[in-house]
């Protein structure tokens, strides 16, 4: 009886312990570099970050105990993608001072090695700006191409593993889905917000000295209007060089609007910031209108419109006012 005791406790410890191995992984990481940035890993989907390396060491052995998983590789400003699983022991050579050099070798090598090379595709396509310039089918053809390439690189490379499949198919999602929105408004403003268009009517907007105003207001003049928000940087970086412009073209036929797309919650800052920057001509506030940004395609700023005296585009989307372009085109339409 004693000894089955014995038996039955010394195979609880070591199924124990043996576990215990499997919910942890081992970093082992040389670094070659004389920047003393920390080396991070961390998940936001699971909530963990954990820092690797403080200044002055070149090689360290961790052990992390972790969920099975892609994570961030960070050093500095830069980052990778990393994929853990229990009981992998890594070992990672870094040379220089970004993740650009990153080698992997050990278990959990074949993985990483393959999500390096997948992140420098995925991110290789992304620099394509000359797809959109292609027609439809020609895009369509382009997106099965891209399609095509990260699934080989998953297959030469002989991946199993699930998670790593899964992120490969959101990976395609993702590109296919970013790709096919901006074509879809590049196409949008080469036809219906093509130059000579109608441009898309707004109706009472708040104006911050009185009153309301709407597009038709401003017919018989050409309308440089400034969609900006109170949370955007660049946009604030653009006042001095529109007030500079103002300056410029002050009693010439055109109306320099300005039309915050801020919520609600920051209406107080819209009016703060036009009085703090001193904003003269008409600033206008959105409020809860979803219409003119729809109209418009809005979905970055800052974003500039010139619209004509008879209410057509000129362009929809117009030089920045710290762009010297502008002020050519300006002065070819309105002296």
């Amino acid at each position: 009886m004693r000894c089955l005791l014995c038996y039955l406790l010394c195979t609880m410890i070591f199924f124990s312990c043996d576990k215990k191995v499997e919910n942890h992984v081992k970093i082992d990481m040389t670094i070659t570099s004389d920047s003393n940035d920390e080396i991070i890993i961390d998940s936001k989907s699971n909530k963990y970050k954990k820092v690797l390396f403080e200044k002055t060491e070149n090689h360290f052995v961790d052990t992390l105990k972790i969920f099975s998983g892609i994570y961030n590789l960070r050093k500095g400003k830069t980052k990778t993608k990393i994929y853990l699983e229990n009981t992998y022991a890594l070992e990672i050579s870094l040379k220089g001072n970004n993740l650009d050099s990153i080698v992997y070798e050990g278990e959990g090598a074949k993985q990483n090695n393959y999500l390096l090379k997948s992140e420098r595709l995925n991110n290789k396509f992304y620099q394509d700006t000359a797809i959109f310039n292609l027609d439809r089918q020609s895009f369509d053809n382009q997106l099965e191409k891209y399609e095509k390439e990260l699934n080989k690189l998953i297959n030469e490379n002989q991946i199993k593993d699930t998670i790593l499949i899964q992120e490969n198919k959101r990976k395609i999602a993702r590109l296919k889905r970013y790709f096919n929105v901006l074509y879809d408004k590049k196409e949008y403003v080469k036809t219906v917000l093509a130059k000579g268009a109608i441009a898309p009517a707004f109706e009472n907007f708040e104006n911050y000295n009185s009153g309301f105003n709407s597009l038709k207001d401003y017919k018989g003049k050409y309308v440089y209007i400034d969609i900006w928000a109170t949370w955007c940087k660049p946009c604030l970086k653009e006042f001095p060089a529109l007030k500079k412009i103002k300056k410029q073209f002050k009693n010439k036929n055109i109306e320099f609007v300005g039309i915050s797309i801020d919520e609600p919650k920051h209406y107080n800052m819209w009016r703060m910031l036009i009085k703090k920057y001193k904003l003269e001509g008409d600033q206008l506030y959105i409020g809860t209108d979803t219409v003119f940004k729809r109209a418009y395609r809005i979905n970055a700023i800052p974003r500039f419109l010139l619209i004509d005296p008879k209410g057509k585009i000129v362009s929809a989307d117009a030089p920045r006012p710290s762009n010297l372009e502008l002020k050519k085109i300006l002065d070819q339409i309105v002296n």
